[in-house]
């Protein structure tokens, strides 16, 4: 599109311009952008470059990082592009440390969060080249948990889906269920083959509480085969 010289994105985290004295984040930060000319610089949660201290005033090492950030980005603004994602209500939070801020990051695209269909979509991807499968009940299981979820509000107004992370959530899940299978076929001394990769739903299936105690239970038990005992 000829926006920046160069196409490749370069993501980054608080790390990358604060140092641990104060002092340091000045050079460091400046040393970033020098390096990132022509080019995309992306960091999720940027709101992570200030930390705040318990009293809620923002760290100065952090602060000194944004205010060299700020001189690059107008210095540099032909040559430069700094693409920062996070939650809305925390980047908002961000950009008013600085008047600065808000003026350079002006323009704001809004992603949705994910449906509960989209979350369980996410959570078969996720498991597929894991040789992992969700069977028909493991999917209802968690399409419940995740509507269940959604519906949950946190006390900040933020509903669960956001609060537990969108699609980390959906891995986390995953992950979890695969951890119950691979427990409950070691029990059962190694059933068949394709028992080991199949994740099932929990009988009786799982209640749900709190967004963070919903997770999809599963079972390692399959229908005897032609001439097994049952």
């Amino acid at each position: 599109m000829g926006i920046v010289r160069h196409p490749e994105i370069r993501e980054v985290r608080r790390s990358d311009f604060c140092g641990h004295y104060i002092g340091e984040s000045g050079p460091k930060t400046n040393e970033l952008i020098e390096k990132s000319l022509g080019r995309i610089i992306f960091m999720d949660e940027f709101y992570s470059l200030v930390e705040r201290h318990q009293d809620g005033t923002p760290d100065m090492i952090g602060m000194e990082a944004v205010n060299q950030l700020l001189v690059a980005l107008e210095a540099h603004r032909f040559d430069f592009c700094f693409i920062g994602a996070g939650y809305e209500d925390q980047v908002d939070e961000f950009l008013s440390v600085n008047p600065g801020l808000a003026g350079r990051f002006n323009r704001k695209l809004r992603f949705e969060s994910y449906s509960p269909a989209e979350i369980v979509e996410i959570g078969q991807r996720y498991a597929t080249p894991r040789a992992s499968l969700l069977d028909d009940g493991a999917r209802e299981t968690f399409l419940d948990a995740a509507t269940t979820i959604r519906n949950y509000s946190t006390p900040g107004g933020q509903h669960g889906i956001d609060a537990m992370q969108n699609g980390r959530f959906a891995r986390n899940v995953i992950e979890r269920a695969e951890g119950f299978r691979d427990t409950r076929v070691v029990a059962q001394n190694g059933p068949a083959s394709r028992c080991r990769s199949r994740i099932c739903r929990s009988s009786p299936p799982p209640t749900f509480g709190p967004p963070c105690a919903a997770c999809v239970r599963t079972t390692a038990t399959c229908p005897p085969s032609s001439g097994s005992k049952p």
